[in-house]
């Protein structure tokens, strides 16, 4: 059962990310659409749950990791409204316009697969949006485990730095018209590209390795112990280990970019 971690660029105003989460389709729905559960993981809100009604998200200063977002309600009219399978419905406001967000839910043996998307998204607001709805995921996948998550603002910082990468990189497959406009032949096109994948592929695996480690060194900081000390050090150490390797991915990457484009 493979799905990807970080978000997928799926058109130049797009994001689309998958989440495999614990629990019943019908628990999953109850967060993305109960005012008090949303207000456990995303913000406080007001749903008319229904097609045709409205969601209102309220955002204040608590939500605002960087200081740059208007503050006050934003959302707009649910468009569709599928019992525990699928919700979408236009999220305004002055910053973004008018765009769609939509949550689709698959069952996935004992889990449940969330696909999330959001599109018509202005260019200057790609990165703030991913890096934002990663870290809303993260926190709501705690929620879902009966974990205390990470604070929101350092988690958000850290993905503001990988999604100005990230999209950076995986735009230039949308970009890319033609293997001709991108190397010198067709063969050499695409040995570059399946490498390239491969690459793109270990950053998505280590990307996600690294919030998990982050997550269990965070879990062991509220544990007063001397075996959660060690546990600590060791995936401290661990953790520099897979940072490192991402820094070298990035190069590996780049370097690949620059013979395809």
């Amino acid at each position: 059962m493979s799905t990807k971690f970080l978000a997928t660029l799926t058109a130049s105003d797009a994001v689309r990310f998958e989440r495999l989460l614990p629990g019943t389709a019908d628990r999953v729905w109850d967060y993305l659409t109960q005012p008090d559960l949303l207000a456990s993981w995303f913000t406080e809100a007001e749903v008319d749950l229904r097609t045709g009604g409205q969601i209102k998200l309220i955002f204040d200063q608590s939500d605002d990791a960087d200081g740059a977002c208007e503050h006050g309600p934003r959302g707009g009219n649910i468009s569709v409204c599928d019992l525990a399978r699928r919700l979408e419905f236009v999220f305004s406001d002055t910053a973004t316009g008018h765009t769609v967000v939509s949550f689709e839910l698959l069952t996935r043996d004992d889990m449940v697969l969330l696909v999330l998307n959001h599109t018509g998204l202005p260019q200057d607001q790609m990165v703030a949006f991913a890096a934002g709805w990663h870290s809303y995921l993260d926190v709501l996948t705690s929620r879902l485990k009966g974990e205390e998550p990470q604070l929101f603002a350092g988690m958000f910082q850290v993905n503001l730095e990988r999604y100005t990468f990230w999209l950076a990189v995986t735009g230039i497959i949308l970009s890319t018209a033609s293997p001709a406009a991108a190397a010198p032949d067709i063969k050499t096109f695409q040995t570059l590209s399946a490498e390239r994948n491969i690459l793109l592929s270990k950053y998505d695996r280590l990307s996600h390795d690294t919030d998990e480690i982050k997550r269990k060194i965070y879990e062991l900081h509220r544990v007063n112990s001397a075996e959660a000390e060690h546990e600590i050090d060791y995936l401290d150490k661990t953790l520099r280990n897979k940072q490192r390797d991402l820094r070298s991915l990035e190069l590996d990457i780049r370097d690949l970019d620059k013979a395809l484009i």
